[in-house]
């Protein structure tokens, strides 16, 4: 009987240990990563402040993820201010993102007796929850929070600041541009000015770059847009993009917007996450041939032959392509080519032509007839536009040996 019994409890432990292993499993495979991309304000009434919390939910899984249920508290230090479970439902596509809203409502009065005993103070504002998702076998709450020091004003919030998104304008070899969309509020009677900012830019956490803009003078209760240059040109992001070939970079923009108002310093935070594939070598250029097309006392026309492909897996169009090409080792063919478009994958075959006078290029292309053959080498800079607008530019340099057809050429008649 106490060996039955010894049997037992061993496999009781045994089966749960294995329950605890496979719902660890379940918990860390599918798991997303759930960011408070922005909050903003609102007061649909005289008796109540709106917080509206934008959660980007990625799934990472290579399965759907769906979504039941979403429960939320909102607190300033030990102040709870408001909670609440919002049924929100929806599926989230394997390796996709979906952005849900979360109208929030704060009574008034627990802000006012905020702001009444500690106006001019800081606190700590926590937003957290969970995201509930439906695995079949069970559901599983997934937690997010977001946590940020906050001085603690004596009226309702003057402005706030909606991060629309953040646009790849330029992919360079040396350089990465973007365009960080902004929208701002202002809810006084009174202009805002001297909207200052500053911002830090991180790639998968490390931090590349360091900024500060300005933001033109709102009127009073009017909102404005704005598009906010952001150029990148550090060996951090050279070194993000040597280690990341194949695979998107994580950039993360924070800062603050400041302003003085009313002899108050008034900060609003803003935060926003892009993802973002650098390619090493955008475009492929080779050169095919050289022919001597014609050929006489006076003149000389070259045809240069290039095979230009994209290696992105989006039209690239009103490419230009400028640079020399060096025919041989002492005369040099300059190119100059524009609205091009190359299709994705796809070579394009370019036949360029140039004319000259000049003797020694007269002398050049009867040499190169009986040669046949010669060394040609590429120093090309090519760039163009994807259908959003992002401006990608690269490089083509390298030597080959080309073949000369003249078996076109147009001779002088005697």
């Amino acid at each position: 009987m106490k060996r039955l019994l010894t049997i037992a409890v061993v496999l009781a432990v045994a089966l749960a240990a294995a329950v605890g292993a496979a719902s660890w499993y379940v918990y860390a495979t599918f798991r997303p990563t759930i960011v408070v991309q922005k909050v903003a304000l609102d007061l649909p009434s005289d008796m109540t402040l709106g917080l509206l919390i934008d959660l980007e939910i990625h799934n990472r899984s290579q399965l759907p993820l769906p979504y039941t249920r979403i429960d939320y508290r909102v607190s300033a230090d030990t102040m709870n201010l408001a909670q609440g479970t919002l049924n929100l439902s929806g599926t989230i596509d394997p390796q996709k993102a979906a952005l849900v809203k979360l109208p929030v409502r704060v009574n008034l009065a627990n802000v006012k007796e905020l702001q009444s005993t500690r106006a001019g103070q800081k606190a700590v504002l926590t937003i957290a929850g969970n995201v509930y998702v439906d695995l079949k076998i069970k559901t599983v709450a997934f937690p997010f929070s977001f946590v940020r020091e906050t001085e603690i004003k004596t009226a309702g919030e003057p402005a706030n600041i909606i991060i629309k998104g953040v646009q790849v304008t330029r992919i360079a070899p040396n350089e990465l541009g973007l365009a960080v969309q902004i929208g701002l509020a202002n809810h006084t009677d009174t202009p805002i000015s001297s909207l200052l900012a500053s911002y830090s830019v991180f790639g998968n956490k490390q931090l590349i770059l360091n900024g500060a803009f300005k933001l033109k003078d709102m009127p009073p209760k009017s909102t404005s847009a704005a598009n906010v240059p952001v150029t990148i040109k550090t060996e951090q992001i050279q070194k993000l993009k040597k280690d990341n070939i194949g695979k998107p970079i994580s950039l993360l923009i924070k800062g603050d917007i400041t302003t003085t108002l009313k002899s108050h310093e008034l900060r609003i935070p803003f935060s926003v996450t892009k993802d973002v594939e650098l390619v090493e070598k955008p475009f492929e250029v080779k050169l095919k041939k050289i022919r001597i097309i014609k050929l006489s006392v006076k003149e000389c026309v070259y045809g240069i032959s290039l095979d230009v492909k994209s290696l992105l897996p989006q039209e690239i169009r009103n490419v230009t392509i400028e640079g020399p090409i060096q025919i041989t080792k002492d005369v040099a063919v300059k190119v100059l080519d524009k609205k091009i478009t190359l299709l994705p994958g796809r070579t394009t075959e370019l036949n360029l032509e140039t004319h000259s006078q000049n003797g020694g290029l007269i002398k050049l292309a009867r040499e190169l007839i009986k040669m046949k053959r010669t060394q040609g080498a590429l120093d090309l800079t090519l760039e163009g536009e994807t259908a959003d607008g992002t401006v990608i530019s690269g490089n083509a340099r390298g030597n080959s040996t080309v073949d000369v057809d003249s078996s076109a050429v147009q001779k002088e008649t005697p």
